[in-house]
């Protein structure tokens, strides 16, 4: 599968979540190996940065631009970051 079909995937499930698909997938990260645990955490955080500096947002997203926003000033005010180990 590639990313794109991982992705698109991805859509799909979150499209029609009945509110268990964060469980899982929580349940399932918690349980992985530190180091993929780390990698999962900072692809989230990549994630929140990104949606946080969209140039608009309209009342579908609002809260959470609104939230990565204060995130991304947390990390940085953090000196935050993610090493590989």
């Amino acid at each position: 599968m590639t990313n794109k079909e991982l992705m698109e995937e991805l859509d799909r499930a979150v499209n029609s979540d009945d509110g268990s698909l964060a469980k899982e997938m929580t349940e399932k990260v918690i349980k992985t190996h530190r180091t993929l645990q780390q990698l999962f955490v900072k692809m989230f955080f990549q994630v929140l940065v990104a949606v946080g500096e969209q140039p608009c947002s309209d009342a579908r997203n609002e809260a959470s631009v609104r939230l990565c926003k204060e995130l991304k000033l947390w990390m940085e005010d953090k000196n935050a970051f993610f090493p590989y180990i």
